[in-house]
C-alpha cells in the first residue's frame, strides 16, 4: 500500500514525499559539516605502474606499505605491460600488504587497465565502458568502500586514458564519468544513492592540469593540489616534465588538503623511479562538508 504524504495526507509524489523516502533509505548524513580538528581523514595514492617488472613487486609493496594509505589506485596505459601482468601485479601487491583488491573488467581495445587496493573491504564494484567498443573508451572502475572514519560510503573512481592526443574519446570518457556520478537512476543498481555519497576520482589522465581533459572534469570535480605552487610533474619518472596523474574530489563535498606530494627520489629509501615510468601522488585530505 502506498505511503501517505505527511504534507498532503494522500498517496502523492510531491517533493516532500521524495525527500522523506530518500532519507529513509540512506543511512548517512549528507551535507554534514566538520571542524578541521575533528574532520575525518583520507589518505590516498594514485600510481600509474605501466612497466612494473615482477622482480620489483616485493620492493614496491614495501614502499606502498610504508605510505600507510587507506586506498591505492593503480592504473596503466602502456604497451609495456599487458592487462594480465597488471592484474597479477595488483593481486600480489594487495597480498603482500594485506589489502583488499578489485580490478576493472577488460576493455576490448587499447592498452589500459585499472585496479584498486584498499585497507578496508570493498563492498560494491561497477566497471564502466568495458562493453562500449564503438567509442574506444578507457576502463573506468567504481568501487564502494566503507571507511570507518566516514559516515558515508566512499565511491572511488579510477581510470587510465590512452597516451595520445585523441581528445574526442577522452571527453566522451569524462562525460560517461559525469553521467554516472550525478545520476542516481541508471542501469546499475549495485551502487545506490550515487549522487549523495562521497566520491573521489583518480587516474592517469595523460593530460596536464591546464589541459582540456582537466578543464572538462572541472565541471563536476575539483583538482586536489597544493596552495604552495608545488611541483606535481609525474612523467617521465627519471626526468619529470608533465603532470599526468591526478586526484580529484566531487563538488558535492568540501575537502581540506593537509598534504599532497609526488613520491620521488629515494623517499622511504625506495627507488621509485625504477618501478614505473610514472611517479605516484600521495594526498592526505580532511572532509569539511559531506
Amino acid at each position: 500500500m502506498p505511503k501517505l504524504c505527511r504534507i498532503c495526507n494522500i498517496a502523492c509524489v510531491c517533493a516532500f514525499t521524495f525527500i522523506a523516502s530518500a532519507s529513509a533509505e540512506t543511512y548517512f548524513n549528507y551535507n554534514q559539516t566538520y571542524d578541521l580538528s575533528t574532520a575525518p581523514e583520507l589518505k590516498i595514492v594514485t600510481y600509474a605502474i605501466d612497466n612494473l617488472k615482477a622482480d620489483k613487486i616485493g620492493t614496491l609493496a614495501s614502499g606502498l606499505y610504508l605510505l600507510d594509505a587507506d586506498v591505492i589506485a593503480l592504473n596503466e596505459s602502456s604497451e609495456n605491460m599487458t592487462s594480465e601482468s597488471f592484474s597479477e601485479a595488483v593481486k600480489e601487491l594487495s597480498r603482500l600488504i594485506n589489502y583488499s583488491y578489485v580490478l576493472s573488467d577488460k576493455t576490448d581495445t587499447g592498452n589500459c587497465s585499472v585496479g584498486l587496493i584498499s585497507r578496508y573491504p570493498i563492498d560494491n564494484v561497477v566497471s564502466l565502458n568495458y562493453q562500449d567498443v564503438s567509442q574506444h573508451l578507457p576502463p573506468i572502475l567504481c568501487a564502494e568502500v566503507k571507511l570507518p572514519q566516514f559516515d558515508s560510503p566512499v565511491l572511488f573512481l579510477n581510470t587510465a586514458f590512452e597516451n595520445n592526443e585523441d581528445l574526442e574519446s577522452k571527453i566522451a570518457a569524462i562525460r560517461s564519468i559525469n553521467d554516472f556520478v550525478k545520476n542516481p537512476y541508471d542501469n546499475s543498481d549495485v551502487i545506490t544513492d550515487k549522487d549523495l555519497k562521497i566520491k573521489i576520482l583518480t587516474g592517469n589522465f595523460n593530460d596536464t592540469a591546464n589541459g582540456p581533459v582537466l578543464y572538462e572534469l572541472s565541471r563536476y570535480f575539483n583538482l586536489v593540489d597544493s596552495q604552495n605552487n608545488e611541483d606535481f610533474r609525474t612523467y617521465p619518472a627519471l626526468n619529470p616534465a608533465l603532470d599526468l596523474s591526478h586526484i580529484l574530489t566531487y563538488r558535492g563535498q568540501v575537502w581540506k588538503t593537509t598534504a599532497i606530494t609526488v613520491i620521488k627520489g629515494n623517499h622511504g629509501h625506495m627507488p621509485w623511479q625504477e618501478f614505473s615510468s610514472h611517479l605516484p601522488i600521495f594526498a592526505t585530505l580532511k572532509l569539511i562538508e559531506q
